[in-house]
């Protein structure tokens, strides 16, 4: 029997630049606030779905199953108040229309490449802005504590300076230029998927502060990150969105953020009150707890004052007018193919080889067969598909179509099998001169939560979630 060459494969596959500062006048600002209509100043405390030709609520359930929307949040033209316009993108931009597929976060963060992970946030503020946003999802900075978690390929891994270092890179590039301002999250301790809404993480101040937090507050003090987002889990038994220790104490008055807080999408605010004197700026992506009846209702009982809705506001419209608006352009071709020679090359200096006993790169000189392995071999799976770009399917270069594309041209043979037939895989492997096994994990394995768009509930079973099996 041959000795072969075995490699297997999981397709999964400090610059100084200076950013935007939120520098608007507080005098302004307040003179703003004092002039609005208490009307416009509720408008600025939630967020509405913008698609052409679709009523909100099937904006809204298009969005949440996966096609892509924009939610625009308080413009208000007639006081020159900029509105801003969120898409999601760890792995590049989450709208409709193709836009470049980056690699994920758990991928670029094996690069320790800190100018790498600049240039990937100025391309994704770039076609941000060329699609109308000026606010994007993409500085994750949750610790991966716990490998089944159903979002742990969009966090950079384990270690909170390594996690730090790369998220300041990040929103250092994306606020670098474009008029385009990040959205670092999930605030705070966000660590498990399928019952993120029930979870209650418990921790003592050193581990909170020393570990969870770091990437955080080097986001605000070295990266100047314009906004955050809350978690749907609690931490020490109050949920982020009502954390008052955690967004006031902490955060702001602390490490001294400017910025504005945006909850997690439609479950990520559970009480209305709490969440406002927590100082939660905005409920993401339409009112359901920061409804006016309700505000007004607070109001009445003596509960909540304007004074306190100015001061909810004031960052939240201090922020945006330091940012302003992108108009949407179409890229031109150069602008396309720079971007996707970026992806290119984030991917070829992310791959980390755990072993190499002489398996790559391949010799092939004498070789006549390969043998590729697994389902996921012939698969374009880009993982968590919440994240993933609108993308041509045929376009993705799968490890069975590059493996035979790169081997024809020395005239090498490469096999396929996915490995259930176990006969067929050994007779298979007797004539091979090495052997590729592709595994991993899919969407429907570990992945976001989905959705229901009819009830707006999350249902674990639709797909994905946090994985059944560690191994």
């Amino acid at each position: 029997m041959k000795r072969h060459s075995l490699l297997t494969l999981t397709p999964f596959c400090l610059m100084s630049l200076t950013t935007h500062i939120v520098t608007a006048q507080t005098t302004d600002v307040d003179k703003l606030i004092r002039e609005m209509t208490p009307e416009e100043k509720l408008e600025q405390m939630w967020g509405l779905p913008q698609r052409n030709n679709h009523n909100e609520r099937s904006a809204l359930a298009e969005g949440l199953t996966g096609k892509g929307l924009m939610v625009t949040s308080g413009r208000n033209k007639e006081r020159g108040i900029p509105g801003f316009t969120f898409v999601d993108g760890p792995k590049g931009v989450s709208y409709h229309g193709k836009h470049t597929i980056y690699p994920a976060p758990v991928l670029r963060g094996c690069s320790f490449d800190k100018e790498l992970e600049t240039r990937m946030g100025q391309a994704l503020a770039l076609e941000t802005a060329a699609c109308g946003g000026n606010y994007i999802g993409a500085v994750t900075l949750n610790i991966t504590t716990h490998p089944q978690c159903g979002q742990a390929e969009l966090w950079y891994g384990e270690a909170p300076f390594h996690a730090a270092l790369m998220g300041v890179q990040l929103t250092r590039g994306i606020q670098h230029d474009h008029k385009v301002m990040a959205c670092a999250k999930h605030f705070a301790m966000f660590e498990l998927e399928t019952n993120k809404g029930e979870i209650n993480a418990v921790v003592d101040d050193r581990a909170l502060n020393e570990i969870y937090l770091i990437p955080f507050m080097k986001a605000v003090q070295d990266g100047n990150v314009a906004s955050m987002m809350t978690s749907y889990n609690k931490v020490n038994g109050h949920f982020t969105s009502e954390h008052k220790h955690l967004l006031t104490d902490i955060a702001r008055n602390r490490w001294g953020f400017k910025g504005f807080y945006t909850s997690d999408w439609v479950f990520g605010v559970y009480n209305g009150l709490n969440a406002l004197k927590a100082g939660q700026n905005v409920e993401m992506p339409g009112e359901i707890h920061y409804r006016a009846d309700s505000i007004y209702s607070m109001m009445d009982k003596g509960l909540v004052t304007w004074e306190e809705i100015d001061n909810l506001i004031r960052p939240t419209i201090a922020t945006k007018l330091q940012y302003g608006e992108n108009k949407a352009r179409k890229l031109s071709k150069d602008e396309k193919q720079s971007l996707r020679d970026l992806s290119q090359e984030i991917a070829e200096k992310s791959m980390v080889l755990l072993k190499n006993e002489g398996q790559l790169p391949f010799d092939v000189r004498g070789m006549k067969r390969v043998l590729v392995v697994g389902e996921l071999a012939k698969s374009g799976n880009l993982g968590e598909w919440h994240y993933v770009p609108s993308h041509d399917f045929w376009n993705i270069v799968t490890p069975l179509r590059g493996i035979r594309r790169y081997l024809k041209k020395y005239g090498v043979n490469v096999v396929y099998t996915s490995g259930e037939d176990l006969n067929e895989l050994q007779m298979l492997a007797q004539t091979a001169d090495a052997i590729v096994v592709c595994i991993g994990r899919t969407d429907f394995t570990q992945s976001q939560v989905s959705v229901n768009p009819d009830t707006m509930y999350p249902l674990a079973e639709y797909n994905g979630g946090d994985r059944q099996n560690p191994i």
